[in-house]
């Protein structure tokens, strides 16, 4: 398994690229574009990390107990579907999995096994991952010319958000072995 040094190495980068976004935009030139950016950046920095931490929730005592967990369980993490075709054959297939669904499934996960770690659904705190990725949709697949702006006031909840997120980030580890993980 990657050591934690370089899972931070990784997916360090990409937080990065989030604080260049942040300073655009705080410089006022151009904001719409470095909003966008932002936002596209912070949506797949969190996704980097998500896939990370189910490659490590793939590895067995690492983070977790595997006789614990329950065959979709594994079929989550492994990421593939089966399906049998007309002469018989199997084949597999990614499956392809809302980015903030794919989060409140490794929360769960990891929460079953350290309960500090569980977020509330219903939280405040939830509702900045679903207004993240409600704004990314939105940005990506525009149906209405204000579908491309990203308010301040947006950007400061999901700096909450990413706050939020770097600190249950960084507890995984103490959690699971009682050493912190350093903030990318």
């Amino acid at each position: 398994m990657m050591p934690i040094s370089d899972l931070i190495n990784y997916y360090g980068p990409l937080n990065d690229d989030v604080e260049r976004c942040l300073v655009g935009i705080e410089t006022g030139e151009d904001r719409e574009y470095w909003h966008r950016s932002y936002l596209r950046c912070l949506c797949t920095f969190v996704e980097a990390r998500v896939h990370l931490l189910k490659m490590e929730l793939k590895v067995n005592d690492h983070l977790i107990d595997h006789t614990k967990l329950s065959p979709e369980i594994f079929g989550f993490l492994e990421g593939t579907e089966w399906s049998v075709i007309e002469n018989g054959e199997i084949k597999s297939r990614v499956k392809i999995i809302p980015p903030a669904d794919e989060l409140k499934a490794v929360i769960k996960i990891l929460g079953s096994f350290y309960p500090k770690l569980l977020w509330d659904f219903s939280s405040q705190r939830w509702s900045r991952v679903k207004a993240l990725y409600k704004s990314r949709n939105a940005l990506v697949h525009p149906k209405k010319p204000e579908d491309l702006s990203i308010t301040d006031v947006e950007i400061q909840n999901f700096e909450q958000f990413r706050s939020d997120f770097l600190h249950w980030s960084a507890s995984i580890y103490a959690e699971a072995w009682g050493e912190p993980e350093g903030h990318p």
